[in-house]
């Protein structure tokens, strides 16, 4: 598989940035940099996965968003039909698409779409990527032995600086039924360790939640989950509910406190 180039100087602050916000990610996030390269980069085809509730919809999302690059972003969940799928691609690439006409503009089969990126975006023009999330419900579609292959073709089909990247939770072999796909670039997506997830978990701290209070909170509560649970969804419920209980004799004491020194003050 083709390696990522290391972001450059002009990628760095974003980088800086999404690593901040994302915690533990900053190889997964390096790598999708380099692989999206300077805006005129041939644009190739990027398959992401791993596990459920470890940044991967949002991370990609995030990045295209930080570098203001063209992408056209739909989940399967939503688009779950050909039709419909091709209907979220016009939609989102409509800013980038010059020149057709609103019969032009219709996308009833997969052959539509090809003509209308290659007659609607310019031949020297800057790469535009088409995401699509939850990608493995592609192979439950009748017809995904001909999507596949086009998706991750997209740019020799239309002549322009186009690819997709599959968003999914198992790997690349979960795919390799369709005869005649192209395997595209990985980038793997693990599970967040315990140092992580608890990095996460006191970034989402409750709005009044005292900062060292909440990092002791999680010191002594997560050791019991994490070894059996990586999920972040799942953490967060429990948590929830114990974080009230934990915080319950502090904020009673606090309230004492406060009443007594009222009480001092009015007397």
């Amino acid at each position: 598989a083709a390696s990522a180039a290391a972001p450059d100087a002009a990628d760095e602050d974003a980088l800086r940035k999404l690593c901040k916000n994302w915690p533990g990610r900053r190889e997964q996030i390096s790598q999708l940099l380099g692989l999206l390269g300077a805006p005129y980069d041939h644009a190739m085809p990027i398959f992401i996965h791993g596990p459920p509730v470890t940044g991967k919809s949002s991370i990609v999302r995030d990045v295209f968003a930080a570098l203001g690059r063209p992408c056209a972003y739909t989940s399967l969940v939503d688009s779950h039909s050909p039709r419909l799928l091709l209907d979220a691609i016009v939609e989102e690439l409509q800013p980038h698409l010059r020149g057709l006409s609103d019969k032009q503009m219709r996308c009833d089969r997969l052959a539509d779409l090809v003509s209308l990126l290659s007659k609607g975006l310019p031949p020297d023009g800057p790469a535009v990527y088409v995401v699509i999330d939850e990608a493995t419900r592609l192979l439950d579609w009748r017809g995904s032995e001909l999507i596949l292959p086009a998706l991750m073709k997209l740019s020799e089909l239309t002549g322009r600086n186009v690819g997709a990247i599959l968003v999914a939770t198992p790997g690349w072999d979960a795919f390799r039924s369709a005869a005649g796909v192209r395997p595209p670039v990985p980038i793997f997506f693990e599970s967040y360790n315990k140092a992580q997830l608890q990095a996460i978990l006191l970034r989402e701290r409750p709005d009044d939640a005292d900062d060292k209070l909440y990092a002791n909170f999680l010191a002594a509560i997560l050791p019991m989950y994490t070894a059996t649970c990586k999920s972040l969804h799942e953490l967060r419920a429990l948590l929830a509910p114990l974080w009230r209980r934990y915080v319950a004799p502090w904020e009673e004491a606090r309230a004492r406190v406060a009443a007594g020194a009222e009480a001092r003050a009015a007397a």
